[in-house]
């Protein structure tokens, strides 16, 4: 029942699932408790796994967050990056989940063969603050850059975006909203980096475009902010 209900929602939003998206074990659950700042802890019950894509004509390739890091599906996704890179555009973002990437030296590793891989690295504060603790957001945003990605966007939630890219470090605001429920904010922000990149790939090689990118996916982030639910 929960995946049917699950499929209809992805189909309703003009998005197809391959037929590999069906197995028989049970949905994976992440049950998000909002706090009193709208913010969210979450309780998951998940177990990943999944069959190896089919890459070929594909555009844009994008994992992280559990998908990447969470066995044994974790290994296949990595893979999936890896073999996708140089024939489409592959973005990543790690979305960070402590209690399941595992210890931090292993999960370090895969992230950084992610985003060897990746044109686009998207992450939070929070997930940079994980990955590379001491280092300021300009540090850490080198650091990814060094991997090979042409474009690294860290969201700071109300204080805004950096983005290390063409023309050096990009600083975008944050879209003045009340807070309703954060829940889906780096993913609708993720979604609209994407759709931008598939529309005008410039956004890698040219600083206004990538700007234009950045602005676009903070509006999209603040409208999800105000609205309650994971959506």
């Amino acid at each position: 029942e929960r995946g049917a209900r699950i499929a209809e929602h992805v189909a309703s939003s003009g998005a197809a699932l391959t037929a590999s998206s069906w197995v028989e074990e049970t949905t994976s659950t992440a049950r998000a408790r909002l706090q009193p700042d709208g913010s969210a802890e979450y309780e998951f019950d998940i177990d990943w796994q999944v069959a190896t894509p089919d890459l070929d004509g594909v555009a844009l390739v994008h994992s992280g967050s559990i998908a990447l890091f969470l066995q044994p599906g974790g290994d296949t996704v990595l893979e999936s990056l890896e073999r996708a890179r140089g024939a489409a555009m592959v973005t990543v973002d790690p979305n960070i989940r402590p209690a399941l990437v595992g210890a931090h030296a292993d999960a370090f590793s895969r992230f950084a063969r992610a985003a060897s891989s990746a044109d686009l690295v998207k992450l939070s504060d929070e997930d940079a603050a994980w990955l590379y603790p001491g280092l300021v957001p300009e540090q850490a945003l080198a650091e990814i850059a060094a991997f090979g990605p042409r474009v690294v966007v860290m969201t700071r939630g109300g204080e805004g975006a950096l983005a290390l890219g063409p023309g050096g470090i990009t600083e975008v605001a944050a879209l003045e909203v009340a807070v309703a429920d954060t829940i889906g904010a780096g993913d609708a922000y993720m979604a609209s980096l994407i759709s931008s990149a598939l529309d005008d790939p410039a956004l890698l090689d040219d600083a206004d475009a990538l700007r234009r990118a950045l602005r676009r996916a903070a509006v999209m982030a603040g409208i999800t902010v105000s609205r309650a639910g994971a959506n």
